[in-house]
């Protein structure tokens, strides 16, 4: 990596939204059923189910991840959140999902949302074990992270 602010957008791109077409349908199977929310102290295991997930991941798509980071809270050490594992998936073309999405789904994912006019968005889930939730998202490089978690686990007070 030759400079740091090559690898990231402008702090204005990342501090701004694009809209996306509004009459666009984003589920794939329609909408998802309404589901309890529970936020649980942080439990250490979370990060160790990433990198489980991790490896899978990364053996599945045979290289062609370019990037697989835990987001979300259960990311910050020390943050009460909900227990799902949220994934940020780095990919050569999100719009490519022949390059990608079969090798998710035989892994246990189903895609639940697409959103192609905003920044090629996509959501996977995976619900097994069903106490063990992750979420995946498929995205281009240099487009805005899923979440800044790094600056939030090396700055825990704000």
């Amino acid at each position: 990596m030759r400079n740091s602010a090559e690898q990231w957008p402008a702090p204005s791109a990342i501090m701004t939204f694009d809209e996306g077409d509004p009459d666009e349908n984003p589920w794939v199977a329609g909408r998802p059923v309404p589901e309890v929310i529970r936020i649980e102290p942080h439990a250490p295991e979370w990060a160790a189910r990433f990198e489980n997930a991790r490896a899978v991941l990364a053996a599945a798509l045979h290289g062609g991840a370019r990037g697989i980071t835990h987001v979300g809270s259960t990311a910050v050490p020390g943050l009460p959140s909900k227990p799902v594992i949220d994934i940020d998936l780095t990919v050569s073309d999100p719009e490519d999902e022949d390059a990608y999405l079969p090798h998710l789904t035989a892994l246990g994912y189903r895609l639940t949302v697409r959103e192609r006019t905003w920044y090629h968005h996509r959501m996977l889930r995976h619900d097994a074990p069903p106490d063990q939730p992750a979420r995946l998202w498929p995205r281009l490089p240099r487009t805005r992270p899923a979440c800044p978690v790094p600056r939030l686990a090396a700055h825990p007070s704000g």
